[in-house]
């Protein structure tokens, strides 16, 4: 066999085994693990914003128990002042800054309360998404399992198909099958080894990208290599004899 007919082979098999993993992902089963998997996804997410909100309002917290601290510290400079006092202006003014500072201790003591409120509520959602996270993981293990018995019936499919493609993937070679690989990364549901069509005359067409791809034929010649790569698209091209 070929390396070229062997490659053809190679990619049919992928064909049907990209088909049957489809049908599998399409039914129940399927549909079921796909939703826990995008509700752990989205719990994950909301986990993520609720510990970063924690760590402001921790963060804030700590700002305002420093302004508090300083404001204590200088009430308390204040504190038998009215000994050295000498007038009454002095005594107004100390009596006026001893109210300001009692007002903005009040102040900041409300917005410690309410950042220990907001911290509590906090603290009680990130409970709330940890405790649905352990119950989707349950669900997970659930969903796994139910899938893996709905795949059963596969099993001696697949592994016909996959040991056909070891015993393939021996005729083609490394080199070839890890290019091919990395192209169906970016293109997973279309051929990554196609006809190069066309002649010298009116020039050749990657029929992948069905662009203009005579920079392939050139190479063919020039290296006798009966695969290439199409200079537009990356595909693997190959000649029909």
């Amino acid at each position: 066999m070929s390396v070229i007919d062997a490659l053809l082979q190679y990619q049919e098999i992928d064909k049907k085994l990209y088909e049957m993993n489809i049908e599998i992902l399409k039914s129940k089963p399927g549909q079921d693990r796909i939703a826990v998997k995008k509700k752990e996804k989205q719990i994950l997410e909301d986990l993520v914003k609720i510990d970063k909100q924690c760590a402001d309002t921790v963060k804030e917290y700590n700002e305002l128990d420093k302004k508090l601290s300083k404001l204590t510290q200088e009430l308390e400079e204040y504190d038998g002042i009215e000994e050295d006092i000498n007038s009454k202006e002095q005594s107004e003014y100390c009596l006026n800054k001893i109210n300001e500072l009692i007002q903005k201790i009040e102040g900041v003591t409300k917005q410690i309360a309410d950042t220990n409120r907001k911290m509590d509520k906090s603290l009680q959602i990130a409970d709330k998404i940890r405790e649905n996270y352990n119950k989707n993981k349950a669900d997970i293990v659930q969903a796994d399992n139910n899938l893996l018995e709905y795949r059963k019936p596969y099993l001696d499919k697949f592994n016909e198909f996959t040991g056909k493609q070891a015993e393939l993937e021996k005729i083609i070679g490394d080199e070839l099958i890890d290019k091919y690989k990395n192209l169906k990364k970016r293109y997973p549901n279309t051929n990554v080894f196609v006809e190069l069509r066309g002649d010298d005359k009116n020039g050749w067409m990657c029929t992948g990208c069905f662009l203009e791809s005579t920079a392939a034929d050139v190479r063919m010649k020039e290296t006798g290599k009966e695969i290439v790569e199409c200079q537009s698209c990356g595909r693997l091209v190959y000649k029909k004899k």
